[in-house]
């Protein structure tokens, strides 16, 4: 029988279907990735030409696409800890922010794909999930 309580509307409602579901809204999901302060930096042009509104729009997209998981190794990402990851960062500017151009990962994991950093200790399917993504950016492993 459906709970008359559950709904999207009130937070008691969105509570009842986290504890009913084991998920978040996407309601809820998304908003936690909104900021602010980034939209007025973009706003005010004070971020780097790849930031603009198309990206501040979709990388909500791209995380409710991905679930709220991290791409790399696929555990939850919390607001604070979310980057977006541009796949090939080098597009023009038309397709750099297109939802399939962004994907959700870890601060940590965002770090491990930019940098030249050992891979070697970490388990097989991050370390290849990692190299994939480098491999399109263009770094050596």
């Amino acid at each position: 029988m459906k709970n008359q309580n559950e709904t999207p509307y009130t937070k008691e409602g969105r509570e009842l279907y986290k504890i009913r579901t084991g998920k978040k809204s996407i309601l809820a999901r998304a908003d936690e990735l909104l900021s602010l302060h980034l939209s007025e930096l973009i706003g005010k042009r004070l971020t780097n030409t790849k930031y603009n509104f198309e990206y501040f729009l979709n990388r909500a997209y791209a995380f409710n696409r991905d679930l709220g998981k991290c791409r790399i190794c696929g555990l939850p990402v919390v607001y604070f800890d979310v980057h977006i990851h541009h796949i090939k960062p080098n597009l023009p500017i038309e397709q750099v922010n297109k939802v399939p151009n962004l994907v959700t990962v870890h601060k940590q994991c965002h770090y491990l794909i930019h940098s030249n950093n050992n891979c070697s200790g970490l388990e097989t399917g991050i370390r290849n999930q990692i190299f994939k993504f480098r491999e399109k950016l263009g770094i050596d492993s």
